[in-house]
């Protein structure tokens, strides 16, 4: 998928896999609650096809409290901005689709999910939902504590119910090395008791090979546990413990769950690890929060990142009392290009504008955002005002050298703009906000002295 001059909107090309190509539910509302979208993972669950859904208010197809729910859920992510992920370890849904399997014990599908806002010219105008089954893993991992359970129970009564102790037994080693998690029976000490077939093969080694060994040698190549270490957070309370973790030897993230053993006398003497690979829901929870930093339309940072990114630079250069400097960036008549060529061409022309930006900055720390409508920002940290003077010219002279036709600009055949430097080294008497109105107040003076210039505060 190509843009002009064969760049790659990548907005664009994630959203599309999100819809059409993802093994997950996706589903679209609009501010108003009226569903925009409702792709054929939820067609073939729910039974409900996108004919009979889309168009629709959500209310209508989630009736009564479980609707209610939903719609306040949305609503939230709606109005607070921020991503929301409801995991699996609280077995919860958000869509609620029956089960009509007998051996699995609840009635709807357990769900987890990713739900962000969707953002318009920096307008929020919905959220989308990301709904994946992990039902499965829930019927799994209740299975398992099941197990665990029965052979406390078991071993508190072994003189009289060998017979039973066996069957547990055999039950347990079929499961054990049945389930594609990571499990491990752990001491008081840290030590391996035992681990299953997908945990020794994810370690590299045999299960015999680990046992005895300390877990924090085996998994983090370290000689003492680390402080993240939720086998000794359960040693310390007795109590389960549930961390999701990135496993560096492992090379993935994890939903790591801790369930505390004891012994026939109710002493606590090890554990038995659960962990449960989410690298994968992992790496579409951080696509969603790239998503929501990004302005739609151009694809380069949007005013939320902007002013985060300006809070953050505010405060380094204010600790290390360095200069920060930003050019405010402003099309020169846009509105009478807009009303001559048409807003697709006006789209075009600020997506140009935006990849100009892009590619006139090159260091990790500077940003390029969509500061709204026709207007743009270009944050420098470090820079002093002679380098960003410099980098503003450099943009104005690009941008004038793309040579979009606007006949109806009194200061040059094509598009140009004007734009407002200013540099502040912060200091306890001033904010960010000084800094955005001193660029701004650069920015009107490149206008009245008849646009397509730079001026400097």
């Amino acid at each position: 998928m190509e843009a002009e001059n064969g760049s790659i909107n990548w907005a664009e090309l994630a959203n599309d896999y999100l819809e059409k190509n993802l093994p997950l539910g996706v589903l679209v509302v609009d501010a108003s609650g009226i569903i925009r979208l409702w792709n054929s993972w939820l067609e073939i669950q729910s039974g409900l096809s996108a004919e009979t859904t889309v168009g629709r208010p959500l209310l209508e197809i989630i009736p009564g409290e479980q609707g209610r729910k939903v719609a306040e859920t949305l609503r939230r992510v709606q109005e607070s901005g921020q991503v929301l992920v409801l995991a699996q370890r609280f077995h919860e849904y958000l869509i609620p689709i029956p089960l009509h399997d007998a051996t699995i014990p609840f009635p709807y599908m357990r769900q987890s999910a990713q739900i962000a806002p969707l953002y318009c010219r920096d307008t929020i105008v919905g959220v989308i939902a990301l709904i994946q089954d992990v039902t499965e893993e829930v019927v799994r991992e209740q299975e398992l504590r099941r197990q665990v359970e029965e052979g406390e129970a078991m071993n508190q009564s072994l003189q009289q119910r060998e017979k039973e102790i066996r069957r547990v037994k055999e039950e347990w080693e079929r499961t054990f090395d049945a389930v594609p998690d990571l499990v491990a029976i752990l001491d008081s000490d840290h030590r391996v008791v035992r681990v299953n077939k997908a945990m020794s093969e994810r370690l590299g080694v045999t299960p015999e090979e680990a046992v005895g060994v300390h877990c924090y040698e085996a998994v983090h190549g370290l000689s003492a546990p680390p402080p993240f270490c939720p086998h000794a957070r359960m040693l310390k309370t007795g109590e389960y413990v549930s961390v999701d973790l990135y496993e560096e030897r492992l090379k993935g993230y994890f939903q790591v769950n801790v369930v505390p053993l004891y012994d026939e006398k109710g002493g606590l003497i090890g554990s038995v690890h659960i962990a449960h690979d989410i690298t994968e829901r992992k790496q579409l929870t951080d696509l969603l929060e790239r998503l929501s930093y990004q302005d739609g339309l151009t694809g380069i940072a949007n005013r939320r990142k902007f002013d985060e990114a300006m809070q953050l630079e505010w405060r380094r250069a204010k600790r290390g009392q360095v200069s920060l400097s930003l050019i405010m960036v402003d099309i020169d008549f846009f509105k009478k290009f807009n009303d001559r060529y048409g807003h697709q061409a006006g789209d075009d022309c600020l997506k140009e504008i935006a990849r100009t930006l892009q590619e006139t900055i090159h260091r990790p720390g500077d940003v390029a955002a969509r500061f709204g409508g026709e207007e743009f920002a270009v944050l420098l940290p470090q820079t002093s005002k002679e380098g960003a003077a410099s980098v503003a010219e450099v943009i104005r002279t690009r941008i004038e050298g793309l040579k979009i036709t606007h006949l109806d600009s009194s200061v040059s055949p094509y598009i140009t703009v004007s734009l407002g430097v200013a540099t502040l080294v912060p200091n306890e008497q001033t904010q960010a906000t000084d800094l955005i109105s001193a660029a701004d107040r650069a920015l009107y003076r490149a206008k009245r002295e008849g646009r397509n210039r730079v001026a400097v505060y």
